[in-house]
């Protein structure tokens, strides 16, 4: 990644008075809202940092010193300190242990990137943004604890800090982005990964590219963004309740999915989240978003039906005794030429667009969890 050149020329009227106050060897004092808009565009430096302010905060940009433990101040020049700004400490290879004051909102993108000696950074509570690639290669980091504020981990935000196996997550996280704990520690120890799949806090954020078929987990909250993505040989996925959105590309280019089940929660599919999945039929409820989704974008929709239909006894349930009492209906020539004409889309379970034995075996593989 290409550093970003910090330094912008200072503003013409603004030098000269700059000079002109230091040849009379007066004290440089301005209100904050006088400051603001002198500086605004400027980068400053104090105490090692180098800054920009806008409205009325501080944003560090660099870090020119050469200290191993750096603790970063609350004010620069009476600002608040309310940034890091993206790539403040981009490649830094002195940076060993670094202290964020209380104060700071947001954590730009890079901020951290590639602080290969970096070991330990406290984040405090008054955090809500951590931007892409903040501590991406920090390869001596060992544990992070995110703050309570954070909504969202963006995409490799942690990916390749390949000592990080401490990971505490809030609540508050509702999703992570595609590869943000790939080639950690955490990720490489094959004991956190179950039946091909890796959860991080109830998030699936990776999977075995060879997974044929996943169920997700019942207290599943959230699936990053392409994390299905070129797994060639998965032809079943089971979406759980707790899901309500499918992120972008998360299918994409899986050539054999056939089935995937959409519960009636899932209320946003993303861009390209079915992309190349050339033999997929949806299945979900009747009304559904998924329904809509899958209208919408030429694909197969397969409603799941309710108890009521199939419960042929009514007594609340679907049993291999509603199979039975269907069977007889289609044998009885004189019951089935009746039943035909008033069930016959009620009871199309296969959705082939007629009733016939196909669907008495494709209920009971239903009743088996066959499919």
């Amino acid at each position: 990644m290409k550093k970003m050149c910090k330094n912008r020329p200072f503003n013409s009227v603004f030098a000269v008075m700059f000079v002109v106050i230091l040849a009379a060897g007066s004290v440089f004092s301005v209100s904050a809202a006088e400051s603001e808009v002198k500086t605004e565009a400027i980068n400053l430096t104090e105490d090692k940092f180098t800054y920009t302010v806008k409205d009325g905060a501080a944003a560090i940009t660099g870090y020119i010193g050469t200290d191993e433990t750096v603790v970063i101040p609350p004010y620069l020049n009476s600002f608040p300190v309310a940034a890091i700004d993206r790539e403040a400490f981009y490649r830094n290879e002195y940076v060993t242990d670094i202290e964020i004051p209380y104060g700071v909102t947001s954590i730009g993108s890079g901020a951290f990137y590639g602080c290969g000696n970096l070991r330990s950074v406290s984040l405090p509570e008054t955090v809500t943004a951590i931007g892409y690639n903040a501590f991406y290669a920090c390869s001596s980091l060992t544990e992070i604890t995110v703050p309570h504020g954070v909504q969202i981990i963006e995409p490799w935000t942690f990916g390749e800090c390949v000592n990080l196996d401490s990971i505490s997550l809030p609540e508050s996280v509702s999703q992570i982005g595609y590869g943000a704990f790939d080639n950690t520690a955490f990720f490489n120890n094959e004991d956190n990964w179950e039946n091909g799949m890796l959860y991080l806090n109830g998030h699936l954020i990776a999977v075995d590219k060879d997974i044929e078929k996943a169920v997700l987990k019942s207290d599943t909250k959230s699936i990053s963004n392409a994390v299905f993505a070129e797994c060639k040989n998965l032809t079943d996925i089971e979406i759980t309740d707790n899901i309500n959105s499918i992120g972008i590309a998360t299918f994409d280019g899986c050539e054999r999915l056939a089935k995937a089940y959409i519960p009636d929660t899932v209320t946003f599919i993303g861009d390209n989240a079915f992309s190349r999945c050339p033999d997929l039929v949806i299945h979900g409820k009747a009304g559904s978003y998924a329904e809509k989704y899958a209208n919408d974008n030429n694909i197969k929709f397969v409603a799941e039906n309710s108890v009521a239909i199939g419960d042929i006894n009514n007594d609340g349930a679907l049993t291999i005794v509603d199979v039975s009492l269907l069977q007889n209906k289609l044998i009885t020539e004189e019951e089935s030429a009746y039943f035909y004409k008033s069930v016959n889309v009620d009871y199309d379970f296969n959705g082939d667009g007629e009733f016939d034995v196909l669907d008495i075996t494709y209920l009971q593989m239903v009743l088996a969890e066959i499919i």
